[in-house]
């Protein structure tokens, strides 16, 4: 007995003491990507998970922001706040230097892709989530994706429960067959930790399902290269090189030089038709004094017979 207690001891000591002896290269143990249609609640959503204001409540989010908050039993949990998809002011350049940004910041994959939906609200946009994140993260990430419903408290309030609303509409029932995670209910109470333990049990659960690992695949992994690069030859810290480095300045270039392609061949085009409008405009021009040339020299014969008196009848 006493050996097995002292094993267990000294287990509970191996862990703290790898905890202990992270560096700034090593990614947090629990990294939740967070992804929601506009005015779902995503970013108090976020809020609510890492316990303080920190993610801007109200307004579209443009930009990704990370924030990463102790657990009760140690570990770091991170958050990072994507741009609202189907976000109206995002080009498809900017929405992918964004969403590169997204990936440097929970490289090399995240634990859990947490889709935020409000109940009352669930249109063809949510529906069609689960099939957004496979074409932007591979296949492989639909076994990570769990949907949490916000406003849970409204919805208790109003009798209504996720099962019910599942029974009741088949398109609800058919986006949660997706979510090979399964789902979780938040309420607006920020003093309710409970429901944020029980969401991270949910996850650690997911990710065991999943082999114990985050999700991650090329574009994960050269971004996590990308970070240790930048850490070791330029000596910044973790957060530093998340923010800058070689895989996001590869995209950013690649997305001016298509701005700029675009621009020209937008140019182009308007020049084409501003010269095709003056080839119009001339060739008009000239018809019309053509036209009234004709016009002239009808009015001068008619002149001239009159004037001779030989006009018949």
């Amino acid at each position: 007995m006493s050996k097995t207690k002292g094993s267990r001891v000294d287990v509970g000591e191996a862990k703290k003491k790898k905890c202990d002896q992270k560096t700034v290269e090593d990614p947090e143990d629990v990294s939740i990507l967070l992804i929601g249609k506009t005015g779902t609640g995503k970013s108090s959503v976020g809020n609510i998970i890492v316990n303080a204001n920190h993610f801007e409540v109200g307004k579209n989010t443009v930009g990704c922001e990370k924030k990463s908050h102790p657990l009760p039993d140690g570990r770091r949990l991170a958050v990072i706040d994507t741009p609202g998809l189907f976000h109206t002011k995002l080009t498809a350049e900017e929405m992918k230097t964004q969403l590169t940004r997204c990936v440097s910041l929970c490289a090399p994959g995240p634990h859990v892709f947490l889709i935020v939906i409000e109940p009352k609200r669930f249109s063809r946009e949510d529906k069609e989530m689960v099939k957004m994140i496979k074409r932007m993260f591979g296949d492989g990430a639909a076994k990570y994706t769990m949907a949490l419903f916000s406003h849970g408290d409204e919805m208790e309030r109003d009798g209504v429960s996720v099962e019910r609303a599942v029974y009741f509409n088949p398109s609800f029932n058919d986006f949660l067959s997706k979510c090979k995670g399964g789902f979780h209910v938040f309420n607006n109470n920020k003093e309710n930790r409970n429901q944020v333990n029980e969401l991270v049990g949910k996850i650690d659960n997911m990710v065991q399902r999943n082999g114990g690992r985050c999700y991650t695949n090329d574009m994960f992994r050269e971004a996590q290269r990308a970070i240790s690069r930048e850490i070791s030859q330029a000596g910044v810290n973790r957060e530093t090189a998340e923010r800058n480095n070689s895989f996001i300045r590869a995209v950013e270039r690649a997305a001016a030089v298509a701005a700029a392609a675009e621009a020209a061949a937008e140019a182009a085009a308007e020049a084409a038709v501003a010269a095709t409008a003056e080839a119009i405009a001339a060739a008009a021009a000239e018809a019309i004094v053509e036209a009234a040339v004709g016009v002239a020299d009808v009015v001068s014969t008619v002149t001239a017979v009159r004037e001779d008196g030989c006009v018949t009848q």
